[in-house]
């Protein structure tokens, strides 16, 4: 464990993705139920950052997160751990690895519910590189890893603020935060 994460310890990679993989698609339809997130980081993005139109959405799960973006005017693609005809197959980890995306620049990275699944956060901090504007992220709010949940972050622990995010995103500062139903939500805009 880091001071700024505790992980869930697997045995392999492969367990990880296994494990994840499975539960994803198992899952997939809590989806639908982040709408009103949906909604309220697109209406925070529009305020924000008016320009910003291309996104990539971290661990999408389904389609319909996609096409809720697409719906407030973004240019949107997905990525999670299988593939749909919207979603790329892809580790968030690894995106800038990844033959779809390899050199490519986002506007925004949304991650709604996905983030605290991430196993190698500075390999994800390494694709952050192709986010240009802003990264708007909804996640659980959490003192301890689970097997679904595999990071505890200390930006989404209970008692944490804005300084927690901004140490762990260095290149980006807060633009909005907000708490409730044991939910994080922010917006951070990328340091010029």
């Amino acid at each position: 464990m880091d001071a700024e994460r505790q992980v869930f310890e697997y045995g392999t990679y492969k367990e990880y993705i296994r494990a994840q993989r499975n539960r994803a698609l198992r899952t997939g339809r809590q989806t639908r139920r982040y709408s009103e997130h949906r909604a309220e980081i697109a209406s925070k993005l529009s305020t924000l950052c008016p320009d910003a139109r291309t996104m990539l959405c971290i661990g999408s799960r389904s389609d319909v997160e996609i096409l809720d973006f697409e719906s407030y005017g973004f240019t949107v693609e997905g990525i999670d751990l299988y593939s749909t005809s919207r979603i790329v197959k892809c580790d968030m980890s690894k995106i800038d690895r990844h033959g779809s995306f390899a050199g490519r620049k986002f506007d925004i990275f949304t991650s709604i519910h996905s983030i605290e699944h991430c196993m190698d956060f500075e390999g994800f901090l390494r694709g952050m590189r192709m986010c240009q504007t802003a990264f708007a992220c909804v996640t659980p709010l959490i003192s301890a890893p689970t097997e679904w949940d595999c990071s505890a972050f200390k930006f989404a622990h209970p008692e944490s603020g804005v300084e927690e995010i901004e140490r762990a995103f260095p290149e980006f500062r807060v633009a909005w935060r907000e708490t409730g139903k044991n939910t994080l939500r922010f917006v951070a805009l990328r340091k010029m």
